[in-house]
């Protein structure tokens, strides 16, 4: 097993608030505040600017991440 270290834009180039509207837009954000009052969402998004703030680099919000490249042989 190796791994690969990398950074992931979540932003894709659109800077922190597109990071963070991608956010609210797909996957467990998505489904946790789906249906929840406003005060809730608006906690939400404060959370998630907080969070990606320090990971801000220009127009990009690069995220550390590792891709494994796994080998083997058959026996």
């Amino acid at each position: 097993m190796e791994a690969c270290p990398l950074s992931l834009d979540a932003a894709i180039g659109r800077g922190l608030d597109g990071a963070v509207q991608g956010s609210l837009e797909i996957g467990p954000v998505s489904r946790a505040l789906d249906g929840q009052p406003q005060h809730l969402r608006t906690a939400a998004v404060n959370s998630i600017r907080e969070a990606l703030t320090p990971f801000v680099k220009g127009d990009a919000v690069l995220l550390p991440a590792s891709v494994w490249i796994v080998t083997g042989k058959a026996s």
